[in-house]
């Protein structure tokens, strides 16, 4: 599809850079999160071992019993993708996050072409501006998780059925649909664009002949449980366990349950503010809230931007009814939809007759997005706190050593080192590390199993102060290492284990 306006053409070019430069800033600057290796581990051991399994993240004793030999606890496609991936591009963290930043391109790539076919093309270079600077955007193509993979996947397969369904709508129905269950078997939330997607198909032109269409679009799920089938059937036991672990153990760990809000949605809508939203629309950038505001504005008020709404409420709505942990991260599924009827609504309010005001809203708006990516480029969460973290370990843990923690040292440590992710500290494995490495929120973890699990907390705290010694601590990680035979316990041990669990 043509753009045949040369100016918007070169528009659409040069954000499509700008997005590469400030996710590229992004992602060398960011946090390293644990995830990121949890969900790298699979791909790479499907590189070197041949088997799909998670091993580092200790498993024995609880619900991921099986991940070391099967990963039923994430669905595959991410891990799949990054298996090519790693064989074009090695694998590093790099690579890992340069993946989601493609991804991030693809995107953005994707709701041009929708929200051209919805409305027009000057509307839809407007929405790439407004998804290309946002701050949640860049964050998700920034880190190595599967979010926008999966949100890619899903407006890809709206744009593949609006590209085709005027000519071809069996083709439409197929690619729209295949996209859709790849996102699907990327990650649960890929369901979130299947109301949209069937929404669009059943108010198509084409009136005659929609259960036959409705029938072809169930092919590819079909496909991708069969060959999802076949992969359960090597261990269906462990992919129960797993599963319901993953449902409801995370969001128990989390200090919630999945689906609270489907029996108290007025308490659920609170937190899913609280715990969703507020931590990236508030805190240190208030100025984000104008930015929530102008998309909550663009979602009610734009009369042209139907289709696309549904693209923003749908996801907003399943979100706070179906997802108890709250994350920020699958906030990507509805940003994208709000900020198409965003510049929906700004052109037609304003791009005829206040042209010159449009321009400077939007200049404001740009720079507010560009003022949080500095802020955080500034305060490079990478260098100043996980290098440091990493170097420390680097220097002092020999080859052979058990370092027990934060998963994502890894990446910097090895894949092969044999670091393992148990925040238990061997209490079902019966393992006893060299060195313990936790972050912030490891350390919240073990203060949660205070009230959660008595026993196993006293017996981390116990571990900790007793049999080992506080080595290094900066904003984001703490570091232990086991007291050598012979050596007298501090007499200030528990003040050392409280202060290594403070959040910092």
């Amino acid at each position: 599809m043509r753009l045949r306006n040369p100016a918007l053409a070169l528009a659409l070019c040069g954000i499509l850079g700008l997005f590469v430069l400030l996710a590229t800033v992004t992602a060398r600057t960011a946090h390293v999160y644990s995830t990121e290796a949890w969900f790298a581990d699979p791909a790479w051991h499907l590189i070197r071992d041949g088997c799909l399994c998670t091993t580092i993240i200790e498993s024995t004793g609880f619900w991921l019993v099986g991940a070391d030999r099967h990963t039923y606890w994430i669905l595959p496609f991410h891990a799949l993708v990054q298996s090519v991936w790693y064989r074009l591009f090695a694998f590093s963290l790099w690579s890992l996050r340069a993946l989601s930043e493609a991804a991030g391109v693809l995107l953005l790539a994707a709701m041009f072409v929708i929200v051209r076919r919805l409305a027009d093309s000057r509307s839809a270079v407007l929405a790439v501006l407004l998804l290309a600077v946002d701050w949640r955007v860049l964050q998700t193509s920034a880190v190595g998780r599967m979010d926008m993979l999966c949100a890619a996947l899903g407006a890809s397969a709206m744009a593949a059925y609006l590209t085709l369904r005027e000519r071809q709508p069996v083709a439409a129905v197929l690619a729209g649909n295949t996209l859709l269950a790849a996102a699907c078997c990327t990650h649960p939330c890929g369901v979130l664009w299947i109301p949209a997607l069937a929404v669009m198909m059943w108010r198509g032109k084409v009136s005659r002949g929609r259960a036959r269409l409705f029938a072809i679009a169930a092919i590819p799920y079909l496909i991708a449980v069969g060959l999802y089938g076949a992969y359960v059937w090597q261990a269906p036991q462990d992919f129960l366990r797993q599963i319901a672990g993953n449902t409801s153990g995370f969001a128990g760990e989390l200090g919630g349950t999945r689906f609270h809000s489907l029996t108290a949605p007025l308490s659920g809508l609170v937190e899913e503010w609280r715990g969703r939203y507020r931590p990236v629309f508030g805190g240190v950038w208030r100025l984000q809230y104008l930015v929530a505001f102008l998309y909550l504005t663009g979602v009610a008020f734009s009369e042209r931007a139907r289709g696309l709404w549904m693209m923003a409420a749908i996801p907003a709505v399943l979100l706070w009814l179906l997802d108890g942990t709250r994350q920020s991260f699958y906030l990507i599924h509805v940003v994208p939809g709000a900020a198409a009827c965003t510049a929906v609504w700004l052109c037609d309010q304003f791009g005829r007759s206040y042209r010159g005001l449009l321009a400077v809203g939007i200049a404001g708006l740009v720079v507010i997005q560009l003022a949080t990516a500095a802020l955080q480029a500034r305060e490079n969460a990478y260098a100043q706190e996980y290098q440091p973290a990493l170097a420390f370990l680097q220097s002092h843990a020999k080859p052979g050593d058990l370092v027990m923690g934060d998963a994502s040292l890894a990446f910097g440590l090895g894949f092969e080192s044999g670091l393992v992710d148990d925040l238990r500290l061997g209490y079902y494995s019966g393992k006893r590390p060299k060195f313990v490495a936790m972050n912030d929120f490891d350390r919240r973890w073990v203060e949660r199993r205070r009230i959660d699990d008595p026993q196993l907390y006293s017996y981390i705290r116990d571990t900790l102060t007793t049999k080992y010694q506080q080595v290094f601590a900066n904003s984001a990680y703490t570091i232990w290492v086991w007291r050598e035979a012979g050596s007298a316990a501090s007499a200030s041990g528990d003040g050392n284990f409280t202060k290594g669990l403070a959040n910092k």
